[in-house]
C-alpha cells in the first residue's frame, strides 16, 4: 500500500493495457471451487439477495434454503456454515438494519412449520433469532413475500408480510408489523392492508406519487386461470388524519385485472418520476403465460403502455415471476431481466432511452436467456466492485452466478447511511445529473421475487474517456425530508453518503478483470480545496499512469 498527499481537486486514472471488453455483457461463473456454483438447486420457490452483512465492502449472497455465501474478494466466495442464520425453511427474504446499529438484519418469510423469523445481526458475522414478543411464534406470521419499509418516516423500518391463503399452510391474511426499536415490533390488524383473504404474493414499498411516504403494492396472482385486481394502497401518513392507507381505485392502476406477482417502481424513461412494471403468471393462458404490464407515470397520471410504446417487454407471453431492473450495460438507463417459470426462457430487455428511443430491445445471446426451465428470482449487485452489475438467478432446473464483463464505462456506486432516516436508507431517492440528463434510483428492500438487489444506488453514464466524468449534481432525498445536494462529483468511485453530509469515498474502490488484475483507490476529502489524500493498491504498478487535474483542466504533479 502506498500513500501520498497532494494538492488537487480531481484524480484521473489511465489504465494501460487494461481491457474489460466482452462480446456479451454476462459470463456465467463455472468454477467448481465456488459453492454458489456447486451447491444443489432448490425444487421449490426461493428468493435471493445481495447484501454486505459484515460491512467489509464486498457484497455477500443469501439464497433462501440454499446457502449463505461470504464474498472473499477477487470473485471468490465461501459457504458460511456457522452464522446462526436459518437455512432450512422460508420462501422469501428481506434485509434492513432494523435497530439502526450499523449492521443489516434479516427476515425469512415462510409458511407451514417454519413461519416467518427475524434474525438480528450481532455485528460479529453471526446472527441470533429474535424469539420475544411478536416473534415468539413464527407460525403466527406465516407468509410468502416480505418487505421492509418505513411507512411513517420515524427512522425505523416496518415490515409487511404477504400471505397467500391456500398456499404453504396459510389460512389467514397479511401481516403488518410496526417497528418500535430494539427488535420490538407490534402487529397491527386494524388497517385495510390486512383485512382481506386472497392469494397475496410479493409486496413492495415505493413512494410512487412522490409525496414523501412509501406506498404499498401487493401482487395477488391466483395462478388458477383467473384475473383479479392487485392490492395497491396509498399511504396517507403525510396527509395526516384518516386511515393509515386507502386502496387505489383509479384507472388504470386500480382497475386493471392481472395475475400479478411483483410490482417494481423504476424511472425507466429518466423523466424524474417512478413508472410501474408488473410481472404476471399464467393468467388465462396457463401453458404459455400472460404478458407483463408497464405503466408510465405522467405527473401522477398513469398510462398503460403497449407494444408500440415500449416493444415486446409488455407483450411477450411468459409465466413470469421476477423483474430485476438495473443499468446492466452502464449506458445511462435501466434495463430489465425477467425470470420465467415453465418452458419459457428468461428474458433480457435492453433499455434505449439513453439513445433516444423508449422501445426496449430483447437481447438473445446472454447465457441466462438461453436456459429455459423453472427460474424464480434474479438479483443484481456489483459483487466484484468493478463498476457494473452482476447477477444471480435461482431456480429448480438450474441456477447461476453471472459476472458482468461488459466494457467498463463511467459509473458511480453509492451506499446510503441514514442518520435521522433509517440506517439502511430504504425509501430514499437518489438523483444524478451528468451528460445533460438526470437519472433516479429509489432504495428498496424488495425488488425482485422474494428477494432484493443490493441496497447501493448504481448509475452508469455510457461514457469512456481518458479522464473520469465529473457528475454535475447528486441529490439525495431522504425519508426524513432531509435533502443532500453534492456537486462536481468524480465518477468511477464507490461512495458512502451519510445523511446530512456529502459523499465520501469508501475505503475500498476496486476495479478487477477476469485475469485478477486490479486497481483500488480511496480518495478523501472530495471535493477538496487544499489537500487531497489518496491510497491505492495495484496488481501491476508498471501498467498504470496517474494524472491529477483541477476543474479547469490544469495538470498537477504528485508531491512525495
Amino acid at each position: 500500500m502506498k500513500n501520498k498527499t497532494i494538492k488537487s481537486v480531481i484524480v484521473a486514472i489511465l489504465l494501460c493495457n487494461y481491457s474489460l471488453v466482452n462480446a456479451q455483457i454476462f459470463t456465467q461463473v463455472t468454477s467448481t471451487t465456488n459453492p454458489i456454483v456447486t451447491d444443489p438447486v432448490q425444487s421449490y420457490y426461493n428468493g435471493a439477495s445481495w447484501i454486505d452483512y459484515d460491512n467489509d465492502g464486498f457484497l455477500d449472497l443469501f439464497v433462501t434454503r440454499s446457502g449463505f455465501y461470504h464474498n472473499d474478494g477477487s470473485g471468490n466466495f465461501s459457504r458460511i456454515t456457522n452464522s446462526g442464520l436459518g437455512l432450512t425453511t422460508g420462501v422469501g427474504n428481506t434485509w434492513a438494519d432494523i435497530d439502526n446499529d450499523g449492521d443489516i438484519d434479516c427476515i425469512q418469510s415462510g409458511g407451514n412449520a417454519g413461519g416467518t423469523k427475524l434474525f438480528i445481526n450481532n455485528g460479529n458475522a453471526t446472527f441470533t433469532q429474535n424469539t420475544s414478543g411478536v416473534w415468539a411464534v413464527p407460525t403466527a406470521l406465516r407468509g410468502w413475500g416480505s418487505t421492509f419499509g418505513d411507512y411513517n418516516n420515524d427512522g425505523l423500518v416496518d415490515l409487511f408480510i404477504a400471505s397467500p391463503v391456500g398456499f404453504v399452510g396459510i389460512t389467514d391474511s397479511c401481516k403488518f408489523l410496526i417497528n418500535f426499536g430494539n427488535g420490538n415490533f407490534a402487529r397491527v390488524d386494524t388497517t385495510i392492508v390486512t383485512d382481506t383473504l386472497d392469494a397475496f404474493t410479493v409486496p413492495s414499498w415505493s413512494d410512487f406519487d412522490n409525496d414523501g411516504d412509501v406506498d404499498l403494492f401487493i401482487g395477488s396472482g391466483r395462478v388458477n386461470g383467473a384475473l383479479s385486481r392487485d392490492y395497491l394502497f396509498e399511504n396517507n401518513f403525510m396527509q395526516g388524519g384518516g386511515p393509515l392507507f386507502s386502496r387505489i381505485n383509479s384507472s388504470p392502476l386500480g382497475t386493471d385485472l392481472h395475475d400479478g406477482q411483483v410490482w417494481n417502481w423504476i424511472d425507466f424513461d429518466n423523466d424524474g418520476d417512478l413508472d410501474g412494471y408488473l410481472t404476471n403468471y399464467g393468467g388465462t393462458t396457463p401453458t404459455t403465460g400472460y404478458p407483463n404490464e408497464m405503466y408510465r407515470n405522467d405527473n401522477n397520471s398513469f398510462v398503460k403502455l403497449a407494444f408500440a410504446d415500449v416493444g415486446s417487454i409488455v407483450t411477450d407471453l411468459g409465466i413470469s415471476l421476477s423483474s430485476t431492473w438495473g443499468d446492466f450495460d452502464n449506458d445511462g438507463d435501466l434495463d430489465c431481466i425477467v425470470t420465467n417459470e415453465g418452458p419459457q426462457n428468461n428474458v433480457y430487455y435492453q433499455n434505449n432511452i439513453a439513445q433516444g428511443s423508449a422501445v426496449f430491445t430483447q437481447i438473445l445471446n446472454e447465457p441466462f436467456v438461453i436456459n429455459s426451465g423453472n427460474h424464480w428470482c434474479a438479483t443484481s449487485g456489483d459483487y466484484d466492485n468493478d463498476g457494473d452489475l452482476d447477477l444471480f438467478i435461482s431456480g429448480a432446473s438450474d441456477k447461476g452466478l453471472f459476472e458482468n464483463t461488459t466494457t467498463l464505462t463511467d459509473f458511480i456506486n453509492v451506499k446510503l447511511v441514514g442518520v435521522t432516516s433509517n440506517k439502511s436508507g430504504i425509501g430514499a431517492k437518489v438523483r444524478v445529473k451528468a451528460n445533460g440528463f438526470w437519472q433516479m434510483r429509489e432504495i428498496s428492500a424488495q425488488n425482485t421475487f422474494n428477494g432484493m438487489n443490493m441496497l447501493n444506488a448504481h448509475f452508469g453514464f455510457g461514457v469512456t474517456g481518458a479522464t473520469p466524468l465529473t457528475i454535475d449534481t447528486i441529490r439525495i432525498e431522504w425519508p426524513s425530508g432531509i435533502l443532500d445536494v453534492c456537486t462536481s462529483v468524480l465518477s468511477n468511485v464507490m461512495y458512502i453518503a451519510t445523511e446530512g453530509q456529502c459523499l465520501l469515498p469508501t475505503s475500498l474502490n476496486s476495479f478487477e478483470d477476469a485475469n485478477n488484475d486490479y486497481f483500488s483507490l480511496s480518495i478523501f476529502p472530495n471535493p477538496v480545496s487544499e489537500v487531497l489524500t489518496f491510497d491505492y493498491k495495484l496488481s501491476h504498478p508498471e501498467m498504470v499512469q496517474m494524472d491529477i487535474f483541477d476543474v479547469n483542466g490544469k495538470m498537477f504533479s504528485p508531491k512525495n
